[in-house]
């Protein structure tokens, strides 16, 4: 990880960060689809229903009885059309039920139920039929003759439904519960990891640049422009045993400015020193120069005697040989 990019750090990191925040998030919507599911059930759950056709069919039970008792046809009439609402309703129930219950228990409650309605349904409409004729004494023998258990068992079939579906709808609810419990559980642990993972990274990824800087990048900073502003005497701090941090380069590059400039100083210097000989060289050779025509008209005299000489050299050897010479 030394070797990597601060920009493949970073994108490591976050990446890293996003897929545990992505597994959360797909987590949180699988288990709140799972939640769904189970409220849906709740929703679709016969029980409802179920409760509704048991109401209806006790609530048809009391207005049977009413016509018997009742003598105001009025009042008799609108206690018919309450059971026949009912029966309406009790049938359009039984019509959802038949579509959306799905499992084989509640299928047989459900055929249970279906089959002792009709006997039920047909003793209430005979009894009914002989209220409204004010025959009470022989519709009431009817309804508690025998073929009255037809009654019992059709209220016994709903007791029976109905305490299955409630079954069902708690075992439903607790199966919520348990997919709650366990979500939450995953995205605490998932949270937790997020945490731990975001630390781990951040502290690798800062110990990373830090070590790779030597130091904090304001001072890093701070050093570059001392040294580009010509102060090769700024401190360096580096950690010990740092020998490939930013700061340590630096370091040595302030150290390797310093002997540069150390260098050209003494070559300057040393140039300078022999300027100044050589300047004095030249003061001396021009003070030379100057001194040597006041010792021209000095010597003229001389050289002339030593041309004259030269001169006069031959003729006089020649008037000796010519006074040697016998007549």
């Amino acid at each position: 990880m030394g070797n990597m990019k601060v920009s493949t750090r970073l994108s490591l990191g976050f990446g890293i960060l996003i897929a545990l925040l992505a597994m959360i998030v797909v987590l949180g919507l699988s288990r709140m689809s799972a939640l769904n599911g189970s409220s849906q059930t709740l929703v679709d759950n016969g029980l409802p229903k179920v409760l509704d056709v048991a109401y209806r069919a006790v609530d048809n039970a009391r207005v049977t009885r009413n016509i018997i008792l009742l003598t105001d046809m009025k009042a008799m009439a609108a206690n018919k059309e309450t059971f026949d609402k009912n029966l309406a309703l009790i049938e359009e129930n039984m019509v959802y039920l038949e579509k959306h219950l799905n499992t084989a228990a509640e299928r047989e409650h459900l055929k249970l139920v279906n089959d002792t309605r009709a006997p039920y349904v047909s003793l209430m409409n005979d009894v009914i039929k002989l209220g409204l004729e004010n025959k009470n004494e022989e519709a009431a023998k009817l309804l508690y003759g025998e073929r009255y258990a037809t009654q019992a068992a059709h209220l016994g079939a709903l007791r029976k439904f109905v305490d299955a579906e409630r079954a069902k709808m708690e075992d439903e609810g607790k199966d919520a519960q348990r997919t709650f419990d366990s979500a939450r559980t995953l995205m605490l642990v998932l949270g937790l990891i997020a945490c731990v993972v975001s630390v781990a990274l951040a502290v690798a990824i800062t110990r990373g640049l830090a070590r790779q800087l030597g130091g904090e990048p304001a001072y890093a900073a701070s050093v570059a422009r001392s040294i580009a502003e010509g102060n090769l005497m700024v401190e360096v701090e580096t950690r010990a045993g740092d020998s490939s941090s930013l700061l340590a380069a630096m370091k040595v590059m302030r150290d390797s400015l310093v002997k540069v400039v150390a260098t050209v100083r003494h070559g300057s210097e040393s140039v300078a020193s022999a300027s100044q000989q050589i300047a004095s060289g030249n003061h001396d050779l021009s003070g030379r120069t100057e001194s040597q025509p006041s010792a021209i008209p000095m010597k003229a005299p001389i050289a002339a005697m030593v041309h004259s000489t030269a001169r006069c050299g031959p003729a006089s050897k020649s008037a000796t040989r010519a006074g040697a010479t016998p007549s």
